[in-house]
Parts: structure tokens; sequence; C-alpha cells
């Protein structure tokens, strides 16, 4: 029977996270499209002071002057700073290996590192077994973390007091109350980002009308001086990309294509085919999750985020991204755990350059 130390333990398993594979087929794991999109613009940053602060302006009340002969010309201080103020949140999931179970195993653990090292060599047999068992439950660390980081980053923020706003916080369900970056609303017009409710998808219905209005008013603030970029994303449920497509068929449109000469007609619009203004509509299954998880209207399947890229930042803490590590066991438990820790800022610079749309 071979003999590990906790200490060995841990070195095996720090080993296993480094080169971990995902390589199980996970029958019940959704994609998770926003959380992508973030990971691919993440940037490290410093937290002092606890939060991360947009350095915004707005246009001021300064006007001109019209004067003749003498008059006398008026000079004011104006008014354009517009600070945001994003706050973080810190995340961690952790992973422990009962002793007892590698026992069950075939493995004795001998507690509090005693022994050396070299003294406790196994075979290639048993380094397989215990490499197998560690790679399950990392590979089921690493899927929980980007999992629960994923629901985290699109929720409101008022599910927690230590929670921070994620999609719906910043671009939510409605534009004129709450507060965004520690300002209110319904005090600035550019923090109101588009919101259109109510679509309608019959032949002669609002469905195209009202989305493209959404994304005329999210890019007015676009151009120069002004807001960099152009909506570029959006996120749908099902029902609002099923609303997408009876809208079309109302209308008459479809897909065909032609193939070596010959007409196929294909009842189905498939998901790649749907558009919005130029925009690809990727559908976001978390949407769904969310919905049995808190009561939204109009439910969250219907609705579609339509995010600018240049006006979003998602930051971690430096060193704090999914950072691995393994604590000395605790001296009353004969257990081994793994933490999994981030922290991380959500934030957006110019909100109503960005837009939400839903289905009646």
């Amino acid at each position: 029977m071979p003999a590990l130390t906790s200490t060995h333990l841990q070195r095996v398993q720090n080993a296993v996270h480094t080169k971990v594979m995902k390589t199980v087929t996970r029958i019940n794991s959704k994609r998770r499209p926003l959380l992508a999109w973030l990971m691919a613009m993440v940037s490290a940053t410093d937290l002092t002071g606890g939060e991360i602060k947009v350095e915004c302006t707005i246009e001021s009340g300064l006007e001109e002057n019209l004067w003749v002969g003498d008059d006398e010309i008026e000079a004011s201080e104006p008014d354009f700073q517009l600070p945001l103020a994003y706050g973080y949140f810190n995340f961690n999931v952790a992973i422990k290996i009962l002793h007892d179970k590698l026992k069950r195993l075939g493995y004795t653990i001998l507690p509090n590192g005693e022994g050396k090292l070299e003294d406790r060599a196994m075979s290639k047999n048993d380094g397989l077994k215990l490499i197998k068992y560690l790679k399950e439950l990392i590979f089921e660390a690493h899927d929980a973390y980007d999992r629960r980081l994923d629901l985290l980053l699109h929720r409101t923020g008022a599910q927690a007091t230590n929670a921070q706003p994620g999609l719906l916080g910043i671009t939510g369900q409605s534009a004129s109350t709450g507060n965004v970056g520690g300002k209110a609303r319904a005090d600035y017009t550019a923090l109101r980002h588009q919101v259109s409710t109510g679509l309608t998808v019959t032949a002669a219905g609002t469905f195209a009308n009202l989305v493209e209005r959404a994304h005329r008013r999210a890019d007015l603030y676009s151009g120069s001086n002004g807001v960099p970029g152009e909506i570029d994303r959006v996120f749908g449920g099902e029902g609002w990309i099923e609303g997408h497509k009876a809208f079309c068929r109302a209308n008459g449109l479809s897909v065909n294509a032609d193939v070596a000469g010959i007409r196929k007609i294909d009842p189905t619009i498939p998901d790649s085919a749907v558009y919005v203004d130029g925009r690809l509509v990727v559908h976001d299954p978390t949407l769904e999750t969310l919905d049995g998880l808190e009561t939204f209207s109009p439910t969250l399947t219907k609705s579609a985020f339509h995010l600018n890229s240049k006006t979003w930042e998602f930051m971690h803490e430096h060193g704090l991204n999914k950072h691995a590590s393994s604590p000395q066991d605790p001296p009353n438990k004969r257990l081994t755990r793994q933490d999994l820790d981030g922290t991380y800022v959500l934030a957006n610079k110019a909100p109503a350059s960005n837009a939400y749309t839903a289905i009646a």
C-alpha cells in the first residue's frame, strides 16, 4: 500500500492542477459566451482604495456670450466631471480531499508532513490512480469556478450584501432607476442605457423598428470626441432568438443556399444566421438559468443585451485570477484542500452606449 505525506499530496495536487486537461465529457455543462467575452478582455489592476474609478466627462451648461460695445462679458466655471466608481468582489471556490477517501483507494496518508518525500515513492500505476482521482476533483473545481463566476457577472448585485452589479445591474431592465458607478441614473441622461420592451413579432410587429431605434440611440454617442466604438455584441435568450425567427418567417424572410446548382430548401433558420443591424446574436443560456433563480419581468429568455465592447472593462487584482493555492492541512482534521481565488471588477464607462431589449 503506497504511503504519502500530506506535503507530498499537496505537491502532487499542485502538479496536477497545472496540467489538468479538460477531457471529461460533462453532459450538462452549458456554453458561457458572456464569460468568454469578458475573459478575452480581462486585465490586471491595483485596487488601492477599494474601488476602480472611471474618469468620465459630460457636456456642461457652458454657453456663449453675445456682446456689443462695453457690455460686460460673463464667465463661469463649467461642471463637466462625472467620475464613476465600481467596487470589486472577492471570489473563491475550494475543494477538499479527505484522507479517509484516499485510504479507501488504497493509500496511507501520513499526517503533518512526516517522513521524507523520497521515502514515499509510488509505483507508476499507483501514481496514475492518484492523478486520475485528483484530476476529477480539480476539473470540477475549475468548472464550478467558471460556472459560478459567469452567474455572478450576469446578476444585479442585489442578491448578496458583498456582491457587485453584473450585467443586469449595469445595463438592466430599467434605465431610469437605481445607480450605476455610484451615480443615480435619474440624474444623468448619459448613464441611462437604451431600453426597449414589448417588441412584437407578427408580420406588422414592432420588432425590427424598436431594435433599430435602440441601436441608433446607443450609437448616438459614438464619434469624434465621444464614446469609442459602437454596439458590436448581442447576447440573447432563447425566447428572444425564437421571436427574431418568428418575425422573419412572418415577413417572408428565409434562408436558402445553392449547392452544386441545386436549390436546397431548409425550413429552419440556424442560430448562426440570426443578426440584428449587422451584429450576430449569440445565445446566452445563463439567461434561462437566471429565470429559474429569480423572477424577472420581462423574463430573461425573451431579453437581449446589446453591448459596446469599447465601453466595458473587466479587471482582476494583480495575481488573483483563478489563483490556485494549497494551505497547510488543519491540525485537527485529516484533509487537504485547494483554493481557487479571484478578485474582480466589472465596469462600464458609457452606459448609454448600450441597450436592452425584450420581446412581449
